[in-house]
């Protein structure tokens, strides 16, 4: 049980302390306007959805043990891309603020962002699957309280 608390306070901490940095990063270059602020929540908001639906997918579709080295392979691919960055990351943002926006945070952090809203959840459904006559609710404060803490 400590194994899986620990994987989703850091899990649920880091998410959430990354919302603001990378969106702090854009501030320089682009200005602090509600276009800006805006569109952040909103790029957070759906790849916080797509990593749901991943966790989901996952678990619809695979084994647990398939899911955990699929999901191994997503955090290694997600390492990488911390590491890489892409090619036009840090192009004009002339035309459209908002599209221009996206992009930046999806080349920045997007990847990541979905494989690490995505481990919380997973991390709660194999505790379920593996300790079958244990409640996973305390797994859910946990979240709750890593995300405080970030914030």
């Amino acid at each position: 049980m400590l194994r899986y608390g620990l994987t989703i306070l850091l899990s649920a901490f880091l998410l959430f302390m990354v919302q603001p940095l990378a969106a702090k990063q854009l501030l320089p270059e682009l200005g602090g306007t509600a276009t800006i602020w805006t569109t952040c929540m909103m790029f957070f908001q759906v790849a916080l959805f797509v990593g749901y639906f991943y966790a989901h997918c996952l678990r619809l579709f695979f084994k647990p043990t398939n899911c955990w080295l699929i999901h191994c392979c997503s955090l290694g691919i997600a390492i990488w891309w911390l590491s890489w960055q892409p090619v036009g990351c840090h192009e004009s943002a002339t035309r459209e603020l908002s599209w221009a926006v996206t992009r930046r945070l999806f080349s920045m952090i997007g990847i990541p962002f979905i494989v690490l809203a995505a481990t919380s959840s997973l991390v709660q459904a194999w505790h379920s699957v593996s300790h079958p006559y244990q409640r996973t609710y305390r797994l859910y404060a946990l979240s709750n309280l890593g995300s405080l803490i970030a914030l």
